[in-house]
């Protein structure tokens, strides 16, 4: 696993939707006898060639970065080299990284700092990319060593001189046109068309800097995680405990009655089979079998069981030499949530610049991969990220 990776991209669109199935396969009988089928999930975005293939098109197009960094996981007294490729939908003859070491966000345009420092990037490479049938730039700057501790924050920016606009990494966005696509191929429905750069740069207004960052650090991976033998455990559907039966509900994405106690209860059972750590699926607050749109991070979902169920299930767990690991989901929220539904309701709320509203999005707000009842978090507003 090798260090921890402690390099942030922190406003780009990210992630896939666990409920957007590529394909169905047989699953079980209803009670009336008739076939279930249940949708058999591939991560979205590379669900099949096409969709690889779009990736593959989008992520060399326009000033990209993508959170490239060389090393990737900065020692202090390092150099880091910074990668941007610029294709062939833009004319660019100069970039410039602005960054800050002191937490700000950093601020400046063509070539000059206002918040924080500036350095030039240099065309390293031009490459053709048979995928754009066009060549592909290189580009490459190199950031000073830092002391431990330090975070560097940074974003990039290219222009073409005497007076062009200056274009922001990363655009055009790469995930949220991939996402685009991949919600369009899964639900049928018409894709937006990607925004159209032409040769001298020209963008629209609406174009925002995406804010990059890494820390600079002597963090290790716990040597156990190396060598870890992982048991994932699906709560909803792993053991009710107390001898009862699962539960049948009308829907398969409905609950099936596993607790949080029936997963202790087979700790005995999970240890004898040589693992070294348990992976639980989401066990907070959630109106959903699956868990992943929480309502409330500070509390177990009752149907999975109490507080005091997980601190048993932890503490059960160690004693025989288990490791436990949540599985947290930090980058959006379930529309059932306090904060969301304030936030929505009021656009006084303290709690608006938590989200993203706005008639660009299908719903009226950002969501995780066009998914109406999960809300993404503003990341970039700073109550969200503290």
């Amino acid at each position: 696993m090798g260090r921890v990776r402690r390099r942030l991209a922190a406003h780009q669109y990210t992630g896939s939707d666990p409920l957007a199935g590529a394909a169905e396969v047989p699953a079980d009988r209803a009670d009336d006898g008739r076939s279930e089928r249940i949708e058999d999930f591939i991560f979205g975005t590379f669900a099949n060639n096409d969709l690889k293939l779009l990736h593959a098109r989008a992520s060399a197009r326009g000033l990209q970065h993508g959170a490239r960094i060389a090393p990737a996981d900065p020692l202090p007294g390092e150099p880091v080299t910074l990668t941007v490729t610029v294709g062939p939908d833009l004319a660019l003859d100069r970039l410039a990284c602005y960054y800050t070491t002191d937490g700000r966000e950093p601020e400046g345009d063509h070539g000059r700092a206002s918040v924080g420092q500036a350095i030039p990037l240099e065309r390293a490479a031009v490459e053709w990319h048979p995928f754009l049938w066009g060549y592909v730039e290189r580009w490459e700057g190199t950031l000073p060593p830092q002391p431990d501790g330090t975070l560097v924050r940074y974003r990039i920016g290219g222009w073409r001189e005497p007076d062009g606009q200056e274009v922001w990494a990363d655009w055009p966005p790469v995930q949220l046109q991939i996402e685009r696509a991949t919600t369009a191929f899964f639900e049928a429905i018409s894709s937006p068309p990607a925004p159209r750069i032409g040769r001298g740069g020209r963008v629209g207004s609406e174009m925002l800097p995406t804010f990059f960052a890494y820390s600079v650090d002597r963090l290790t991976s716990p040597d156990w995680a190396r060598e870890a033998v992982v048991y994932q455990v699906f709560v909803d559907r792993f053991n009710p405990g107390g001898g009862l039966p699962f539960a049948r509900p009308g829907s398969l994405r409905g609950s099936f009655g596993g607790t949080l106690a029936g997963v202790t209860e087979k700790l005995d059972y999970i240890a004898d089979l040589g693992a070294t750590a348990l992976w639980l699926s989401p066990i907070f607050a959630s109106p959903s079998h699956h868990g992943y749109d929480t309502t409330d991070f500070f509390a177990v979902e009752p149907r999975l069981g109490t507080n005091e169920d997980l601190r048993l299930l932890v503490r059960e767990a160690h004693a025989r030499g288990l490791r436990v690991i949540l599985d947290l989901v930090c980058n959006h929220v379930s529309d059932c949530h306090p904060f969301f539904q304030e936030a929505q309701a009021d656009p006084a709320s303290p709690y608006r610049p938590w989200f993203t509203f706005g008639p660009a999005y299908p719903h009226g707000y950002r969501t995780f991969f066009n998914v109406a009842s999960m809300p993404r978090l503003n990341t970039a507003h700073p109550a969200v990220r503290d």
